[in-house]
């Protein structure tokens, strides 16, 4: 009876889980999961792992990439947000390499498709780079036939992006006391169950829910989770930048933002940023000129007179 009822449950999906992903939230991305396409305890076989990509491409302009999987009873979704060396296109249908947003192409790759630009060339977001159709010409250069196929390559660009960032010299901080609280409670196939009362928070509390599945093995996830609740209390304390330490917090958070995107393989040329420190602020605008990956994959669509004016018959792939 017990291995019936595992073999039952192990026919739906019990987990999801997001890799990858910095623009945007892996709650955010589960939430949208779960609204739009699949909830905890959907049959794994109506999960249409293509289809879901597709929705996720549109949904978040920032995702080049995703690659979506069944593991057991878990969905994983793999996300990037640049087409670089390193990953390969998942894909399963025909699609177009576009461009993620406008800048000055400095290389391109093109390992399967139609190149529609070449280095040099200025492209704006959304413009097809690669197109998935392939066109086979004749002796006399007319399109006998056309095919498609899944785009790839890699392309390069130089890219400008503003930068903005304003903090007001006060500000508060939270001295927490040691005592910390914790209340827990069980959640069964999406249906919320207190164990204990549960502390509800007010003003001069911080919460922090973390869940953790039950799981036979690696991937076999029981639609069981524990839910634990920290409570901690603090007090806030109001403190001032001083005009020197302003302009040095501003500083930092430049260098931040440096290393983050140099941590995303994104070089950076040039940086225009200038620091204004007021009596009450400390404001930091002004741009950086980038290099970086900006393909992005879009399903097929057909090309346009102009783009099919571009391809010449010599840049044809011959069958």
């Amino acid at each position: 009876m017990c291995m019936l009822m595992l073999f039952g449950l192990s026919q739906f999906v019990w987990e999801i889980n997001v890799y990858g992903n910095t623009s945007y939230t892996k709650e955010d991305i589960i939430k949208y999961i779960e609204r739009e396409s699949i909830k905890l305890g959907t049959l794994k076989f109506t999960v249409n792992c293509a289809k879901l990509e597709e929705q996720l491409r549109q949904k978040y302009e920032e995702i080049a990439w995703v690659s979506c999987s069944i593991e057991g009873c878990r969905l994983s979704v793999h996300i990037k947000e640049t087409l670089d060396k390193d990953t390969k296109n998942t894909s399963s249908v025909p699609c177009d390499i576009v461009a993620l947003k406008s800048g000055t192409i400095t290389s391109m790759i093109t390992q399967n498709g139609t190149p529609l630009c070449k280095k040099g060339d200025k492209v704006k977001k959304g413009q097809t780079l690669i197109t998935g159709n392939i066109y086979i010409y004749s002796d006399s250069n007319e399109v006998l036939e056309t095919h498609q196929i899944i785009a790839d390559g890699e392309i390069w660009a130089k890219t400008k992006v503003d930068y903005q960032c304003v903090f007001n010299r006060s500000y508060y901080t939270k001295e927490y006391q040691k005592k910390k609280s914790y209340t827990y409670a069980l959640i069964c196939c999406g249906n919320h169950i207190s164990l204990m009362p549960k502390i509800k928070q007010k003003e001069g509390m911080d919460q922090l829910t973390e869940q953790y599945p039950l799981k036979l093995g690696k991937t076999f996830y029981l639609p069981l989770c524990i839910e634990r609740t920290t409570t901690r209390r603090f007090s806030p304390v109001r403190k001032e930048y001083g005009k020197r330490e302003a302009y040095e917090k501003a500083e930092e958070k430049i260098a931040k933002e440096i290393k983050k995107l140099k941590k995303k393989g994104i070089k950076v040329l040039d940086q225009k940023i200038t620091i204004k420190v007021t009596d009450s602020q400390c404001r930091a605008e002004g741009y950086l000129i980038l290099e970086e990956p900006i393909g992005k994959i879009r399903a097929i669509r057909p090309l346009t007179k102009k783009q099919e004016e571009k391809i010449k018959p010599t840049e044809a792939v011959l069958w």
